[in-house]
């Protein structure tokens, strides 16, 4: 049970840093487009722009499925209603240890 609310607040991390990059990934994109259109930039690296966010979107869905399934999966190990809203509440701390 342990493991399973520390893999979702990981999960949880990984769904927002996914999001983050993608939504930096489009205003790259969005600056591209407008130097492009303003003549300073080659098609070419308007496309490659557009082709990366294009590329990142399957994965950012892909971690926020994995998220989705985790938390029915930890419903149904606490013995909770699908239809149950849960919140995760936890901190993740990087424990330095000296050996």
């Amino acid at each position: 049970m342990t493991n399973t609310f520390y893999n979702l607040l990981v999960l949880e991390e990984l769904v927002r840093v996914s999001q983050e990059g993608f939504a930096q990934l489009q205003r790259h994109a969005d600056a591209v487009k407008k130097r492009f259109e303003n003549g300073l930039v080659p098609q070419f690296e308007l496309l490659r722009a557009q082709v990366q966010l294009a590329n990142l979107k399957p994965k950012v869905i892909e971690v926020e499925n994995g998220l989705r399934i985790a938390r029915e999966g930890f419903k149904l190990l606490l013995g909770m209603e699908f239809e149950q809203e849960i919140k995760i509440n936890g901190e993740l701390k990087l424990i330095e240890e000296n050996f």
